[in-house]
């Protein structure tokens, strides 16, 4: 399976064409300068959505080429995919997807685990002591909390992550920004790009596959100019299952799916 977190080989306008450089900066602008991004990272800094915050870390980093990161494969992969055709909308999301995911990583880096980070360090006391012969039962112990507040259920064991608990808070911001983690359907090779599918925080641990109109509705809204006068496509942030979109179970997986943060 094909390594999706902790990639950090930059990207600039050297290595993508013209037309697929500017549909890139687009989507990762529009889905960065959006209410829920804003929130997302601003929280993994500060613990609160407070907007000095976002725009010292954040906006400058948008201009970084360090930001735009994506690996060898993926980023060639996207450059192949004919501007407009299905093949290119589908690495479209993949590009944006690692995107996001390594900005929140290393913002919780940077910020050392953000400025109320000991959270963690504290623990009730047990509500009740019951003497047990030599000693003393415990009931009602509180189990201990995740090494960071910002996590996707199922993928907490950041010990098989390349970045540890950093790709930890990377897949809680996919979910935040996209409704879930980003899961895509590699095929026989491993290497391709056949369907997305979306693991949301949903305790039925179902990933759902995104149909065409949800694809398309995303893209037109990350693709779309600020020109004047032009018609503003709906805000498709967050994407969420729909009423005969098609369901897997997690613990069946994805036939040849690339799973975040596996080798």
């Amino acid at each position: 399976m094909g390594r999706y977190a902790g990639i950090k080989l930059s990207i600039n306008h050297l290595d993508l064409d013209l037309d697929h450089y500017a549909a890139f900066t687009s989507a990762l602008s529009k889905l960065l300068s959006s209410e829920t991004a804003e929130t997302t990272y601003a929280e993994i800094i500060d613990g609160a959505p407070i907007a000095d915050t976002w725009y010292r870390y954040v906006g400058s980093a948008m201009t970084s080429s360090k930001i735009m990161s994506s690996s060898v494969r993926v980023a060639q992969a996207y450059q192949d995919a004919p501007v407009g055709s299905r093949a290119f909308k589908l690495r479209l999301i993949e590009m944006a997807a690692i995107t996001c995911h390594d900005l929140g990583a290393r913002l919780f880096r940077e910020s050392d685990g953000g400025f109320y980070k000991d959270y963690h360090a504290w623990k009730p006391e047990p509500t009740v002591r019951v003497p047990f012969g030599s000693s003393e039962l415990v009931l009602e112990e509180w189990p201990d909390p995740p090494p960071a507040v910002f996590s996707h259920a199922s993928y907490r064991d950041f010990d098989q992550h390349p970045e540890g608990i950093a790709d930890m808070v990377g897949y809680w911001v996919e979910g935040q920004i996209f409704g879930g983690v980003v899961v895509f359907d590699r095929g026989a090779d491993d290497t391709g790009c056949n369907d997305v599918f979306i693991h949301p925080f949903n305790p039925r641990r179902l990933l759902f596959q995104l149909s065409e109109v949800q694809i398309n509705r995303f893209c037109d809204f990350c693709l779309a100019s600020n020109t004047a006068g032009d018609s503003t496509p709906e805000n498709p942030i967050v994407i969420k299952e729909e009423l005969h979109t098609r369901c897997r179970s997690w613990r069946r997986g994805v036939p040849g799916a690339s799973i975040p943060g596996t080798p």
